[in-house]
């Protein structure tokens, strides 16, 4: 029986599905796979598995490297087994936010971290909006100094007449 992992960027919701299965007794590898232009994947694997597939545990590592920051968080780390076939969680690299879920039922997507994406992405506009309003704030500014200076000048030339 496999375990099913689904693993995600919050930021562009592309996704990586992979099958895992204990195959033979000690059996190890290790893989990166493209998850989009934010993620790649890197997944260690160690499965061991008894007597006609009894006993089986999946020792499971999901990494994120976040090509934007160059660097490399642990997103699960975790032994699988009979009694302990789901777990979830989420990483978060500055402002672009990753989970991932491993669950022996295929159709099982992470649903954490989406709270933690959606809170940066409505900063973000917010901090946009902020300064557009600055920059309209420092025009309009900038407008009334170049017509006060244009009026004292008329007001000079006025006198002087």
């Amino acid at each position: 029986m496999p375990l099913h992992l689904i693993f995600q960027c919050c930021k562009c919701r592309n996704s990586l599905s992979h099958d895992i299965w204990s195959i033979s007794r000690n059996h190890k590898y290790s893989d990166s796979k493209y998850v989009c232009e934010h993620f790649d994947v890197i997944l260690d694997h160690e499965s061991s598995c008894g007597l006609f597939g009894l006993e089986w545990r999946n020792e499971i590592t999901i990494k994120a490297y976040c090509k934007i920051y160059n660097n490399t968080k642990t997103v699960i780390d975790k032994t699988f087994n009979i009694n302990f076939m789901e777990y979830q969680n989420y990483t978060r690299f500055n402002n672009i936010v990753c989970h991932a879920r491993i669950s022996d039922y295929r159709g099982n997507y992470p649903n954490c971290g989406f709270h933690l994406q959606n809170e940066i992405e409505y900063n973000e506009r917010l901090e946009q909006q902020r300064r557009e309003e600055r920059e309209r704030e420092q025009e309009r500014e900038i407008r009334r100094q170049y017509d006060r200076d244009l009026n004292s000048q008329l007001a000079m030339i006025e006198t002087n007449v």
